[in-house]
């Protein structure tokens, strides 16, 4: 296997905006992308007019107004159409560095599904359309809308694959719980995190309200306000800048495209484990050689499937594996050290690969993870068609040193 991938890109800097917890309310989507861009090319100890790539990491802001009112000269603005958008964005940056169609590239996204969910509940806006999802007509004549509501649709949808690990595998309720409190453990060390001040008992779970049976409150994601942004270029560049740079080891893609997404053994896994031989293969590791993983976790039970995708355990032992306290804070294994989108905050999988940049880095205080060299980052991303859990998956080794 050719290693001509690994190692020739860097990510150079980092940036999250205020957060739901720390003052994004008030704050628009783009205004928070913004100024999580800014923060980044400050953290790289570049300037706007350095960077001349840029890409947002989901399918909103079509428009080419995201650049210019950061004041960038860039030679294209790209929207990652499917999600797994840190991913996408990663990728798609490293290859408009190696074709020379840039030399810095700044990879962002922001979004504001609180305010959005707040002005909703008020009657001051209409539904959010942009989170509109769609399925096959009985009779054949198409694609129609479905509607989707935030929390409630993706978690109607995810806590069907839920039932089936825990039918297939004995999966329990405590050891759901025993993701979002290992979550929750990491957000109580994390200052930008909505939970950092609010400790979570497994009593306080198995308390929390149905949404949609087997997934209670505390089984589902956070909502947020929240911007996030990478700046990318090649490892020669990366070398001269402010910071050590945290090079891109490998990445990969997985899809359920690949196979029948009807097929019953897809409800109990993602396409995790393809992406991640691909991503491994270029970097030259196994499981064992990760210290730190980012795992997309919007729901406990998609935390379970994606590590056992990933190897970390056995199919249907990803449950006992997380209550055993393996992800959790002086875990033999540390998952979503900032307390990922269950409760740090939701910027799809781009908090991942900050938090993961952050980790090589050695700049993550209480949480930091000691001696971390390689880092893991997963995301995932929307359905083709209902119910499937997001069957996009994509896979990013990073590392603090070249191999």
């Amino acid at each position: 296997m050719s290693h001509d991938f690994r190692d020739r890109f860097a990510i150079v800097g980092v940036g999250v905006s205020p957060t739901t917890r720390t003052g994004a309310q008030g704050l628009s989507a783009q205004q928070m992308e913004l100024m999580a861009v800014v923060q980044a090319i400050e953290d790289a100890g570049l300037t706007r007019g350095d960077i001349d790539g840029a890409v947002h990491a989901a399918a909103q802001n079509g428009s080419d107004a995201f650049s210019r009112k950061l004041g960038l000269s860039s030679n294209f603005y790209y929207p990652i159409g499917r999600m797994a958008g840190a991913v996408a964005g990663l990728f798609f940056a490293t290859q408009a560095l190696a074709t020379g169609n840039a030399n810095y590239v700044s990879v962002s996204l922001g979004l504001s599904w609180l305010s959005q969910a707040k002005a909703m509940k008020q009657g001051d806006a209409g539904r959010v359309t942009g989170d509109n999802k769609w399925s096959l007509n009985r009779d054949g004549g198409g694609l129609v809308d479905v509607g989707w509501q935030a929390t409630t649709g993706a978690a109607a949808v995810h806590a069907f694959m839920a039932s089936r690990h825990m039918h297939e595998y004995g999966t329990t309720f405590e050891q759901l719980g025993s993701v979002a409190l290992a979550q929750r453990a990491w957000a109580n060390l994390n200052p930008e995190a909505k939970f950092f001040d609010r400790p979570l008992t497994m009593e306080d779970y198995l308390a929390s309200r149905w949404v949609s049976h087997p997934y209670r409150l505390m089984d589902n994601c956070v909502v947020s306000d929240v911007g996030c942004a990478a700046i990318i270029t090649t490892a020669e560049r990366a070398r001269d800048l402010r910071n050590k740079p945290v090079y891109v080891k490998g990445v990969g893609f997985g899809d359920a495209a690949r196979e029948a997404w009807w097929d019953k053994s897809n409800f109990t896994r993602t396409d995790g484990g393809h992406a991640r031989d691909v991503a491994f293969r270029q970097a030259g590791i196994e499981i064992g050689d990760v210290d730190v993983a980012e795992l997309y976790d919007c729901f406990t039970a998609e935390f379970l499937l994606t590590l056992e995708d990933y190897g970390f355990c056995e199919k249907g032992e990803g449950g006992a594996f997380v209550e055993s306290g393996a992800t959790a804070p002086g875990g033999s294994h540390p998952m979503n050290t900032h307390g990922g989108l269950l409760s740090a905050y939701h910027c799809g999988d781009m908090g991942n690969l900050v938090e993961a940049t952050r980790q090589l880095q050695g700049v993550c205080g209480d949480r930091q993870v000691p001696d971390a060299e390689i880092a893991l980052m997963d995301g995932h991303g929307w359905e083709m068609i209902l119910p499937y859990m997001c069957p996009i998956s994509g896979s990013v080794v990073l590392g603090n040193s070249i191999s």
